[in-house]
């Protein structure tokens, strides 16, 4: 006989913690063993965090995985919906890209280890009930996505979260694997609801890549090449979130490889005005501009 994997035992763990959050766990599992989904009231055991998948995605990425609580989305549309604390509604009252559900709300719930009518745990319960820490939320949500209170009740001013950015930069690494899950030259075929899923990554990754770049070359003087290319480039990767995949899985994959070229691009010009990491380029490397130097080629040229 077969013995359970450790990742089956982890759904299972993660399936017994989801129906117990439920009145009647019962009726949790009847839908699933149906294979419909469970609705599940928030507010007994925690909260529902709404924000759209595109914001998601890269915030995922960005907070340790132990930090990480369950993340629902739904991969035919561009929702996503974390698992905070009861008491995380007031912590979150001032980001702007999620909204907190008051309790009694109900989340329509696929089992852990399963896809169904597009909703799909982008991070498993587990079954040990740990949830996201609502500050650390916010602050993964990057560069724009919180507002702190000043001035007195009432009044709301933008403050940059300075130092919670600089631990959060955008993670590159991870940034340039996604888009050769498209790009590689022996990139494997991926399923159609990956790809719908990966899509929304890059697509999450281009919006956190370009304020952060147009940031940066706003401390730069208005005649610099390397500024003026990655500037070029946000624009054109603007105009490619406007591309929509229609149904089809060759409009779908054309879409996400166009996503993944502006993502390759845009990680090279944020390395290249100094992001991390920070590598200068030897003299003769490729340039995100070709036939010009990259600022490290062009230091080295001052102090010679």
């Amino acid at each position: 006989m077969a013995q359970p994997t450790s990742t089956a035992l982890r759904y299972e763990a993660g399936d017994a913690w989801l129906a117990n959050c439920a009145p009647h766990a019962h009726l949790v599992r009847e839908a699933w063993s149906k294979d419909a989904l469970a609705p599940i009231a928030s507010g007994a055991h925690w909260l529902v965090a709404a924000a759209r998948l595109v914001h998601t995605m890269p915030a995922l990425t960005r907070i340790p995985e132990g930090q990480r609580g369950p993340v629902l989305a739904d991969t035919q549309g561009d929702s996503a919906w974390w698992l905070v604390p009861l008491d995380a509604a007031e912590e979150l009252a001032d980001v702007r890209s999620v909204s907190v559900k008051p309790p009694g709300w109900n989340l329509d719930c696929p089992p852990s280890g399963r896809m169904l009518f597009g909703h799909l745990w982008l991070n498993h319960p587990d079954g040990t009930g740990v949830l996201t820490d609502p500050a650390v939320l916010a602050a993964a949500l990057g560069a724009g996505g919180y507002r702190f209170r000043t001035g007195g009740p009432g009044v709301t001013a933008d403050v940059s979260m300075t130092e919670a950015q600089q631990q959060l930069a955008p993670d590159v690494e991870t940034m340039r694997s996604t888009a050769h899950r498209f790009l590689a030259p022996d990139a494997r075929p991926i399923p159609t609801d990956e790809v719908t899923t990966l899509r929304a990554a890059l697509r999450g990754q281009i919006e956190e890549l370009i304020p952060t770049i147009e940031a940066m070359t706003r401390q730069l003087p208005a005649d610099d090449i390397p500024s003026a290319c990655a500037l070029a480039c946000t624009r054109e990767a603007s105009m490619r979130l406007g591309l929509r995949p229609g149904y089809n899985s060759p409009g779908q994959m054309t879409v996400a490889m166009k996503l993944a070229r502006s993502v390759m691009a845009l990680c090279d010009h944020y390395e290249n005005l100094g992001g991390q990491p920070v590598i200068p380029s030897p003299v003769g490397a490729s340039s995100p501009c070709p036939g010009f130097p990259t600022h490290g080629q062009v230091e080295r040229r001052g102090s010679s």
